[in-house]
């Protein structure tokens, strides 16, 4: 996948080598779905979404991580099931990557629990898996403007031994702005 922008004097030129060098299954100058990801350009900007990769998730084949019937809540699950965990898991991952970010703190934090998951680690990917499926977000990418106007802003926080784990966190936020909007990078 080759994302581009630019003036048409890059089509013209450089993209056009590109693809003389390069297999190029297609074009699109609009709309473009691959691999889950649906994107959309006009004038304002670019949205993201994965709505068609949700409506295809089978969530009959995740059904045994909350069905776990009178299983204690702190019982490992079997290796059969650590597999099924893993897969929703992976699931959730790709949402919350890409368009869901919300959801990234459930995705990380279950990811430690692989392998040794529990029958309340299963549950709760279920129910978090299931909302992320009929979940509406998109990401969108507003047209900041002419590249020369830009401006990149960081961000940053940090507490030191703060946390019940007695960890250091640090976050940052990476900003471009532009023509009066503003872009989250990072």
């Amino acid at each position: 996948v080759l994302f581009r922008s630019g003036e048409d004097s890059f089509i013209k030129g450089f993209m056009v080598e590109l693809m003389k060098s390069f297999t190029v299954g297609s074009v699109e100058m609009t709309d473009f779905c691959f691999t889950g990801y649906s994107m959309t350009q006009d004038e304002n900007g670019i949205t993201v979404t994965q709505h068609k990769y949700q409506q295809l998730m089978d969530m009959e084949k995740f059904k045994l991580l909350k069905d776990q019937g009178d299983a204690p809540n702190d019982q490992v699950l079997s290796d059969s099931l650590q597999k099924v965990f893993r897969s929703a898991l992976g699931a959730l991952q790709w949402l919350a990557y890409n368009t869901q970010p919300h959801n990234a703190y459930a995705a990380c934090y279950l990811a430690g629990r692989a392998g040794v998951a529990t029958v309340r680690d299963g549950k709760d990917l279920y129910k978090i898996l299931n909302n992320a499926k009929n979940d509406d977000s998109v990401t969108y990418y507003p047209n900041l403007g002419e590249p020369e106007e830009w401006q990149l802003m960081g961000f940053a926080d940090a507490s030191m031994n703060q946390s019940v784990k007695k960890g250091s966190y640090i976050a940052d936020v990476m900003v471009l702005t532009g023509n009066n909007r503003a872009c989250i990078i990072d």
